[in-house]
C-alpha cells in the first residue's frame, strides 16, 4: 500500500503500457478523459475517485478487451 495523493493526470492513460496498477492509494477526483484510455488493464480500486468506468471500445476487429477495477 502506498499513500499517493492528488488527481490522476489524464495523459497517464495514453502511455504505451498494457497494465496500470494504482490501487490502494489516496487518489481523488475524476478520472479523465475516459475516451482516450489506451491501457488494457487499469486497477484504481481502493482510492477516492469519482465518475464511472468507461465502456469497452469497439474497433475494426470487434470489441476490445479492457478491464477496469474500481
Amino acid at each position: 500500500m502506498n499513500r499517493f495523493t492528488s488527481i490522476i493526470p489524464g495523459n497517464l492513460f495514453s502511455f504505451p503500457i498494457t497494465n496500470l496498477q494504482l490501487q490502494r492509494n489516496l487518489f481523488n477526483g475524476l478520472v479523465r478523459p475516459w475516451n482516450q484510455v489506451r491501457i488494457r488493464t487499469v486497477d484504481l480500486s481502493y482510492n477516492r475517485l469519482a465518475g464511472a468506468p468507461a465502456t469497452p471500445k469497439r474497433s475494426s476487429k470487434g470489441l476490445r478487451k479492457e478491464r477496469w477495477l474500481f
